[in-house]
């Protein structure tokens, strides 16, 4: 019975393993696209508050932004689900890890920001350390070491950030984003842009 179990679990980590040669095909689509938005998002915010600008711009800002961005993500996932036929376990474990990060960090950019639990320039400290969890996983899970590697520059940035005071905090964030998920994205995109074009190559 033990045997069987261990063959089972055995089996588990192979198809993992395989699988991950596929999702190495992430196009960094949604690295790119976060990164910007979000960065965008921050800058601005930043700019109403060092204007003193209305509050309700503050108020609106990101309602608007988080609604872009949650159409934007579900048309592109749809139709990349269609284009896509290959569903790989390796992959069902990444979006699901992301996924599972992104109610963590709604939970703490708006659920907490509107219980006043904490001071909301440190919002961006936190979702730091779980962009950290997310790099680092997702690096481990596509057999990226670079991007594995990232997992601890976001950790190392988001401590930092605890010591930062006010809104300059999210214009650093705004910076961190820029250098360290929007230009990975670009990595990656480049990355899937040339396998994708070496499997075509080797199918023809």
């Amino acid at each position: 019975m033990e045997n069987t179990e261990a063959k089972e679990q055995l089996a588990v980590i192979k198809k993992i393993m395989d699988d991950s040669r596929k999702i190495n095909f992430e196009n960094g689509f949604y690295y790119i696209f976060w990164g910007s938005l979000i960065s965008v998002a921050l800058i601005l915010n930043y700019i109403f508050i060092v204007t003193k600008s209305d509050l309700g711009s503050v108020l609106i800002l990101w309602p608007i932004i988080m609604l872009i961005g949650v159409i934007v993500a579900v048309i592109y996932g749809a139709k990349s689900e269609k284009r896509t036929n290959v569903k790989t376990f390796a992959g069902q474990i990444c979006n699901s890890l992301w996924i599972s990060l992104g109610v963590a960090i709604f939970t703490f950019a708006f659920i907490g920001n509107i219980a006043q639990a904490y001071s909301p320039f440190y919002i961006s400290a936190m979702v730091s350390v779980l962009l950290g969890v997310g790099y680092f996983n997702s690096g481990i899970i596509q057999r990226i070491n670079w991007l594995r590697n990232l997992g601890f520059v976001w950790w190392l940035g988001g401590w930092s950030l605890f010591y930062l005071k006010g809104p300059i905090i999210m214009l650093t964030f705004a910076i961190m984003l820029i250098l360290f998920q929007v230009i990975p994205g670009i990595i990656l995109y480049r990355k899937y842009k040339k396998e994708l074009g070496n499997e075509l190559t080797y199918q023809l």
